[in-house]
């Protein structure tokens, strides 16, 4: 895995100095992605972006952990909570799509 993200790397020609933006969900997949780019790219210039979207029972501990993380790791991190069921029956579309547009926003 490591070699796909080096050669992501070297294909759009990220540098040092590049800022990277991930999103985070707390859940293992995401949490090896920010620990292989933390191998290979300065944490000062990695923002970890969270959104806790209550959607699931354990959403508040999923956003513990990632704020654990990156306190620990010294990472800057961007996170934000919102119901987004609520914002689904509002504009009356599915939590699915709501949720993809709150992030799009987001990021």
């Amino acid at each position: 895995m490591e070699m796909n993200i080096k050669f992501i790397w070297e294909k759009y020609e990220i540098q040092p100095s590049d800022w990277i933006i991930i999103g985070v969900s707390g859940w293992i997949d995401s949490m090896v992605l920010l620990e292989l780019l933390k191998k290979i790219h300065p944490s000062e210039k990695i923002i970890v972006c969270h959104v806790n979207h209550w959607i699931r029972i354990d959403s508040n501990q999923d956003a513990n952990f990632v704020k654990e993380f990156w306190k620990k790791n010294w990472i800057r991190c961007e996170w934000v909570q919102i119901d987004i069921q609520k914002v689904a029956d509002k504009t009356k579309i599915s939590v699915e799509m709501a949720w993809r547009e709150f992030r799009y926003t987001f990021f």
